[in-house]
């Protein structure tokens, strides 16, 4: 993907926990689509988020504070898959431990 290339944002409300599957770049630009989603989720009364990470390209702190958002609103997020880059960029930031994991 080319640099500014737009963040997918897909969410998946069944029955239980909902699924946010996101892809492209997370960054300056794109990260308050990804808030947005994000806290329409937790304005709905979920306590916990499962997010699909494996298509993100690009995770900055844009990003990373997206999810830290989450986490001050009382909402767990749960990465059920994540891309290497993803990976990184939450050990580097030192909240890796703070976000759940599931496969």
């Amino acid at each position: 993907m080319a640099v500014g290339d737009e963040i997918s944002i897909e969410i998946e409300r069944g029955d239980g926990t909902p699924l946010v599957r996101v892809s492209g770049d997370v960054d300056l630009t794109s990260a308050p689509a990804l808030i947005d989603a994000l806290t329409a989720i937790a304005d709905e009364g979920h306590r916990e988020v499962r997010l699909d990470l494996s298509a993100v390209t690009f995770l900055d702190s844009a990003g990373i504070g997206a999810l830290v958002r989450l986490l001050r609103e009382g909402v767990r997020p749960i990465i059920t898959k994540a891309s290497h880059t993803v990976d990184r960029a939450l050990e580097l930031a030192g909240i890796s431990e703070l976000l759940g994991r599931s496969s």
